[in-house]
Parts: structure tokens; sequence; C-alpha cells
């Protein structure tokens, strides 16, 4: 049993100036706090190899600088006008979790875990009607709650054949449900009433295949990922809210032991290129708004 608080203190600042005119007024954005943080959890081993898990913990999530920019710039990728919120507060998360794992060898494990999240003041980005493409600016919602589950395994495939004993096989599942908490008398109107966190998937995928085989010094990974659609930005006064679309992914990453002291190691990340979609939630579902590929990532060393 682990029980105690921490203390943060926070300082946040930024202070714009004109370099055209050095002489003009400018406003000062500031953000200070100091949040105490308690948590509490407790780890209970009823068998040998497994573990009962469980904590809760209060945590703060603190706004980025430019977020609370008194001023508007555009975005360096879309060109999209962004406008900070001076009004912006620091977001208070209590964390509720629950997990239990089983080992069946030291390479093994199964493990099923419960989560749950209260959020105060989370932030949100919101677009809001202007001529062109809108504004983006950001602003606290009242809260939001998260309910989720997540299945992990790590299984060596020795079981089928010895041959197969540097193989293993890892994946993870999460699923989650969320919530957002409206103002209702907000200058903002906003689009829908009913939605869930932004940025919050309701599903999230990883599955994975290792090689490693320590008599050759070789080890490899092919690890597979997916994120399901999520709200991307919030839409107000008519505006539809903006959600990114699932996007697939694969990486692929090998290394080989030279001597005692030296390893060659080479990847390639993003291997499908699949686009970043985002678009506005409607019944057509044709109105995107953004498509772009990150392009494949090459590396040795």
């Amino acid at each position: 049993l682990i029980a105690g608080p921490r203390v943060e203190v926070s300082q946040q600042s930024i202070t714009p100036f004109d370099p055209v005119n050095l002489d003009l007024e400018t406003e000062t954005t500031e953000l200070n706090e100091v949040a105490l943080l308690p948590s509490v959890s407790l780890i209970y081993s009823p068998l040998t190899r497994a573990n009962f898990r469980t904590s809760l913990t209060r945590t703060v999530a603190r706004p980025q600088l430019r977020e609370l920019a008194p001023f508007a710039y555009a975005d360096y990728f879309g060109g999209r006008e962004i406008r900070g919120n001076v009004d912006l507060v620091n977001t208070s998360i209590i964390n509720a979790d629950t997990r239990f794992e089983y080992f069946p060898t030291s390479r093994e494990v199964v493990a099923v875990s419960a989560f749950y999240k209260r959020f105060e003041d989370p932030i949100e980005q919101v677009l809001v009607p202007s001529s062109g493409n809108g504004i983006v600016s950001f602003q606290n919602a009242v809260g939001g709650n998260l309910f989720g589950i997540e299945l992990e395994a790590r299984k060596s495939l020795d079981m089928f054949a010895e041959v197969l004993r540097p193989l293993t096989v890892i994946a993870n599942v999460t699923l989650a449900h969320s919530r957002i908490d409206l103002d209702p008398v907000s200058s903002l109107q906003l689009t829908s009433q009913s939605r869930p966190l932004s940025l919050q998937a309701p599903f999230i995928i990883n599955a994975a295949i290792d090689f490693d085989e320590p008599a050759w010094g070789t080890r490899a990974r092919l690890l597979y990922n997916v994120v399901g659609p999520r709200l991307y930005q919030v839409g107000s006064n008519g505006i539809p809210d903006i959600y990114e679309e699932p996007r697939h992914g694969l990486d692929l990453s090998f290394g080989q032991q030279i001597g005692k002291h030296v390893e060659a190691r080479a990847a390639v990340t993003n291997l499908i290129d699949s686009p970043v979609r985002r678009a506005h939630d409607t019944e057509s579902g044709d109105n995107v708004t953004e498509e772009y590929r990150l392009g494949r990532t090459f590396s040795i060393g």
C-alpha cells in the first residue's frame, strides 16, 4: 500500500511583442497555481505469478503556451488562423483504475484493466465561424467522464513447436466511452449537444510479433496500430464538428549484434502510409477539411 500527496507549483506566462512597433503595449497572460495531488495505490499478489493492482490519483493538465497566447497566428500546417484564450484554466483530473495481471512465464502476460477518469475544465479546440475557413481557438468545457477497459496479452509461440520459441505475439486493445459536460449558458453556442471528449478515440488496437534469438544476436519487431475515429475540433454556431478518421500504421524494426560491443539497427516506420483524413461530421460524410500523408521514414545506425 502506497499513499501520499504531491505538491506542484506552476507558473506560466506569455508576453507578446510587435517587432515593428516595440513601444506598443501588449497584454501579458499569466496562469499560476499551487496544486495538491493526493494518490493511493494497492498491489496484492494472491498467487506467485499474479498481481491485483488498484489506484486512485489526482493529476493536472496544463494548457500549452500557444493555447494561452493573447493574439492570433497562422498554423504552420494548413494555414488556418489560431487564436489563444487568455481565460483558460488548468484541467483537474481524478483517475481510478484496477488491473489484474497473470504471468504464465517470465516472457508472457495476460492482463485486464478497467479505468475511469473525471475531468474538470478540460481544454478543447473549438472552431469559430469567421471569413475564410474559420478560426481555431481553445476553451474549457465544464467537465467530462471517461470509462474504459484494456486487454493485454503477450504469448510465446513455442507452445506449437520448439522451433518457434524466438517468436512472441503481443496484443493490446483499449475500448473507451467518454462524454463531455456542456455549459448551457456559455457565450459560444456549440453545435453538438452531446459528444465525446475531444481527441478521445473509442478504441485503440496494437498488435506485434517479436523475434528474439540470443544465440544469433538477432531481434526484430513488426508492429501494427490503429486508432478509432476521434473528435478533432469542436464546431460552434452551426459549424459541424470535425472528426479524424481511423488511420492504420505498420512499423518494422531490426537489430543484429556484431561481436560483443556492437549492434546494427534498422527501422522502417509508417510502411502503409495511410492518409491523415479529417472531415466535418455530417450525414453525407464527404466534407473533408484536411487530408495529407506523413510519408515513410527509414533509419539505420
